[in-house]
C-alpha cells in the first residue's frame, strides 16, 4: 500500500500501522517465533537470534538499525517485503551410497633409483686347499757385487803411556836451574801474558803451576778459570812452564796489568 503524503489521512494511518506492528511482534514472540512485516514501507527489521534454536530474544527487535547481540546468539534481519528470518539450518541428511570405482589413471613415470644396500656379511672361510709339490731347486744365480763399506766402529780405548824415552837432542838445553827469579814490577804488562825472563827478578809472578786465591786474583782467574787447576771456589792455578824455560830463565805471568778486550 503506497501512502503519499498529500494523503490527509497520512499521520493517522502510520501511527495506526506503527501499533500494529509492535502488537503482532509481541504476539509472535510469546509464542516463539517471528511474523512480522515493516507495514509503513519506510526500513527494515534487525534482531538477535539464539544459536540453539533460532528463536528471536524479545526485546532486541530493531528498526533500521542493527542491535548489538550478546554470545550465543546471532543477528538477522527482514526487509518491508515481510516474511520472518530465516530458520534454523536442519539436520544432515543420510549419506548416499558410494559411487562406483572409476578407471585407473595412467601409470605414473618411474621413482629414482633407491641407494645401494650396505654390503653383505662375510661368508665363512672355505677349507685350506691341498699343499701342492714341492718344486726343483733353481740353479744358482750369480754372484752379487761387493756391498759399500759399511761406517767404522768406534774408537777403541786409549793405551796406557808408554815409558819415556831418552832425551833428545838438545833436551839438556832446558828446564834445569829454572823459575830462581822472583816476582817484580817493570813496564806495564797485559793481565795473563806470559814473558821469559833471564834476571833474578820479572815481571809479574813465576809460572810454577802454583795455586793463588781467587779473592785477591778475581781479574787473573776470569781469564785462566780452572783451566790449570784449583777448585774453582776458592783457589785456582798457573800454568807450570820451569821444564819448558831454558837452563837458568824463568817464565813469568802478568798479574796486575791491563785487561785485555775483544776486537
Amino acid at each position: 500500500m503506497k501512502v503519499t503524503k498529500s494523503n490527509q489521512g497520512y499521520r493517522r494511518r502510520h501511527i495506526a500501522l506503527t501499533a500494529f506492528v509492535a502488537a503482532v511482534a509481541a504476539s509472535v514472540l510469546a509464542g516463539g517465533g517471528i511474523v512480522l512485516a515493516n507495514t509503513a514501507g519506510d526500513g527494515s527489521f534487525y534482531a538477535c537470534a539464539s544459536d540453539s534454536d533460532g528463536k528471536v530474544l524479545p526485546g532486541s527487535i530493531r528498526e533500521d538499525s542493527e542491535p548489538t547481540c550478546r554470545p550465543g546468539t546471532h543477528l538477522t534481519s527482514w526487509d518491508q517485503t515481510g516474511g520472518g528470518p530465516a530458520g534454523p539450518a536442519g539436520a544432515d541428511g543420510a549419506e548416499g551410497p558410494a559411487g562406483a570405482e572409476g578407471p585407473a589413471g595412467p601409470a605414473g613415470p618411474a621413482g629414482p633409483a633407491g641407494s645401494a644396500g650396505a654390503d653383505g656379511a662375510d661368508g665363512v672361510e672355505g677349507p685350506a686347499g691341498a699343499g701342492g709339490a714341492d718344486g726343483a731347486d733353481g740353479a744358482v744365480g750369480p754372484a752379487g757385487a761387493d756391498g759399500a763399506d759399511g761406517a767404522d766402529g768406534p774408537a777403541g780405548a786409549e793405551g796406557p803411556a808408554g815409558p819415556q824415552g831418552p832425551a833428545g837432542e838438545g833436551a839438556a838445553m832446558f828446564g834445569q836451574n829454572t823459575g830462581t827469579s822472583v816476582a817484580g814490577r817493570g813496564s806495564e804488562c797485559t793481565l795473563g801474558e806470559v814473558n821469559l825472563f833471564a834476571g833474578n827478578v820479572g815481571v809479574g809472578i813465576p809460572a810454577s803451576g802454583q795455586l793463588l786465591a781467587i779473592n785477591l786474583n778475581q781479574a787473573l782467574f776470569s781469564l785462566l778459570g780452572t783451566s790449570f787447576g784449583g777448585d774453582g771456589r776458592t783457589t785456582f792455578g798457573l800454568p807450570d812452564l820451569q821444564s819448558a824455560a831454558p837452563n837458568g830463565t824463568t817464565y813469568f805471568i802478568c798479574d796486575a796489568g791491563i785487561y785485555p778486550s775483544r776486537n
